[in-house]
């Protein structure tokens, strides 16, 4: 079997300091120019492959002009992204209002949402909000409701198993509830297939940070036709397939 070989970041800012220290420094401000600069050279047809180091001249070109390595640059962003899948960069990323405004003219309303805090429901605008302080797996989920869960290792499947339960025993009447994508292979997601989901065409612009994937819409609930209608103009509205 091969090994996947991890590279460490810490130890390869040690000894690239007294190489880059300037860029290790100012990367919380370089970071987000460095990764828009790529985004558009490489839709200006630059050829961008992370895992293989190639690229072609725009990229290659826009780190030689502002004096930093192209490989030392697609290590900086490679580590941004795997840290926005893996949740280390945070827990909290809030939903943009449009797609929680759809939720609510599905649902007629939200009653709770199980992962939130006080800025998040200013949005969310929930009867009732539990957040990090008084953990919302230790509450039954009544009514209809809305996950955005946290992103973090095993938060994820933790909530969203949650979620099916709630929903399976009857305590929640409804559910949306709003993933990243890059994890519907996961045996954790496998249930909700057995719901309608949308798979969104774009990337949600979160605030405060958030997801380098798509993203997907779960509904649990019997109001199916109106949770389609209203989220494809997000993307594609798809069930699992039944031979009746």
């Amino acid at each position: 079997m091969n090994k996947l070989q991890v590279w460490n970041y810490d130890e390869s800012v040690e000894w690239m300091k007294p190489r880059i220290s300037k860029w290790v420094d100012m990367w919380d401000e370089i970071e987000p120019e460095l990764i828009i600069a790529k985004q558009e050279t490489s839709s200006q047809g630059a050829r961008t492959d992370l895992t293989s180091g190639t690229n072609s001249r725009g990229w290659g070109q826009y780190c030689k002009d502002i004096g930093i390595t192209k490989r030392w640059a697609n290590k900086l962003i490679a580590k941004t992204e795997l840290e926005s899948i893996l949740g280390s960069t945070g827990f909290e990323c809030y939903t943009p209002a449009k797609y929680v405004e759809s939720a609510r003219e599905v649902m007629g309303g939200i009653d709770i949402d199980p992962a939130s805090s006080e800025q998040a429901n200013e949005t969310i605008k929930a009867t009732t909000y539990l957040t990090i302080d008084n953990d919302g797996l230790t509450y039954d989920w009544i009514g209809r409701v809305w996950l955005n869960p946290p992103y973090g290792r095993s938060l994820t499947s933790t909530f969203v198993e949650y979620a099916i339960n709630q929903y399976n025993t009857g305590n929640t009447t409804e559910a949306i509830i709003l993933l990243n994508a890059y994890g519907f292979d996961a045996k954790w997601f496998q249930d909700l297939f057995n719901h309608i989901l949308c798979f969104t065409n774009h990337r949600l612009k979160f605030y405060g940070g958030g997801p380098t994937f798509g993203s997907v819409f779960a509904y649990l609930g019997n109001n199916k036709q109106s949770f389609a209608k209203e989220f494809s103009q997000y993307g594609a509205v798809m069930e699992r397939y039944r031979d009746e």
